[in-house]
């Protein structure tokens, strides 16, 4: 076998996504192709190679705002495994986003997050991945006074941008357009009645195994569990959501729909405690591999 540390580290493009599919698949990750082409073009993504030309690792980062990026997709086949080759992509990727005055952030699992704090990683919230087969029955939730729900469509782009911007900490246009078109029956915008300013909305994708609805952004919890009581009552399908641990009346009401608790994750960052998105707002995430 070549000596790992020598084989260069590649850019990813779009004609290696086939095999990027093939490593999320090893690792029972739900990404889609549409993920992988999402990622690779709004980000840097890099892979390694063995000797014979088999892609057997990948990282990435994804720009989030001026001040953040986003790693994510860190993944090497079994055969590869505890040979450094994902520290090694880890600090290749931490080297470049700190070199533009970014800070690294990611969503750690529990056995990521021992390999991640030696790095510099500190936590700043729990996450967890609620999953179900498909929703339960639920009572419908109280629909909150001088809000109107409407389908989201391209025509709200730059007003969903302009609401997620300060609350999601920055410009993750690439992100909210692509999900825009990926699911356009779940995307679900909230306007307040007298001023027709958003107050909410929730975007979703399709993925390898299950559908992952998120990011839900509303001005509260109540606007949150309407936005997505309307998304569950017409799904009858497999679901992910992750919801930060300290939206207690949301998990309760997952709870109650059949959801049960798949994994958890830290959200952690180089160097500081303090988030970067305001979490009293974000009711979900769009998931681990973007933010």
């Amino acid at each position: 076998m070549a000596d790992l540390s020598q084989i260069p580290i590649q850019p990813l493009r779009t004609e290696d996504i086939d095999e990027a599919m093939l490593l999320s698949q090893e690792a029972n990750w739900n990404q889609a192709p549409q993920d992988w082409r999402l990622m690779i073009a709004a980000g840097d993504a890099v892979g390694l190679r063995n000797e014979e030309g088999r892609l057997i690792a990948t990282a990435l980062s994804l720009p989030q705002s001026g001040d953040i990026a986003w790693l994510s997709m860190i993944l090497v086949t079994a055969d590869y495994q505890r040979q450094n080759i994902a520290s090694r992509l880890m600090a290749h990727l931490i080297e470049k986003v700190q070199a533009a005055g970014q800070t690294p952030g990611l969503d750690a699992t529990p056995a990521g997050k021992s390999v991640y704090v030696p790095l510099g990683f500190k936590p700043v919230y729990e996450i967890s991945r609620w999953q179900a087969s498909e929703p339960g029955w639920s009572a419908p939730v109280a629909v909150p006074a001088g809000v109107t729900v409407v389908a989201a469509s391209d025509a709200d782009l730059d007003d969903i941008l302009a609401y997620d911007g300060p609350r999601f900490g920055g410009d993750r246009r690439d992100v909210i357009a692509h999900l825009l078109q990926r699911c356009p029956e779940q995307a679900l915008v909230a306007r307040n009645d007298e001023s027709s300013t958003i107050a909410g909305f929730v975007l979703a994708r399709d993925g390898r195994e299950n559908l992952q609805v998120g990011p839900v952004v509303a001005d509260n919890e109540q606007i949150a569990l309407d936005l997505l009581d309307r998304v569950f009552n017409d799904l009858n399908c497999g679901l992910y959501i992750d919801v930060p641990d300290a939206c207690e009346m949301l998990s309760a009401w997952l709870k109650s729909r059949d959801f049960t608790v798949q994994r958890p994750f830290t959200r952690m960052l180089i160097g500081r405690t303090e988030p970067f998105d305001q979490p009293q707002h974000i009711f979900a995430i769009a998931g681990p591999e973007l933010g």
